[in-house]
């Protein structure tokens, strides 16, 4: 498999996830990113674990780019929806 292709990259994010290792989880899926711009599983995948690490901002951030790959995304848009309002409950910032 050529290590640089967005499939090689995602494989590894998913072994890292699955093994808990979710910094490198997340490094791999936005490597896989680069090579597949419009990977919505990586856009969900990130934003799922940003969220479980509490970093909501940049876990709304890749769900907006989920929903903006697939506009009718229901996971996408719930995952907005739902990041959205506790971040203005809890006063934190994120980009609309």
């Amino acid at each position: 498999m050529n290590p640089s292709s967005a499939e090689c990259h995602f494989n590894l994010a998913s072994a890292y996830s699955d093994n808990n290792q979710l910094d490198l989880a997340v490094d791999e899926y936005k490597e896989s990113l680069k090579y597949d711009n419009e990977n919505i599983d990586c856009c969900f995948h990130i934003a799922q674990i940003q969220e479980e690490e509490k970093n909501l901002p940049d876990a709304y951030t890749y769900f907006k780019k989920a929903f903006g790959l697939n506009t009718k995304s229901d996971k996408a848009h719930n995952g907005m929806k739902r990041l959205k309002k506790h971040m203005d409950e809890n006063n934190i910032k994120y980009i609309e």
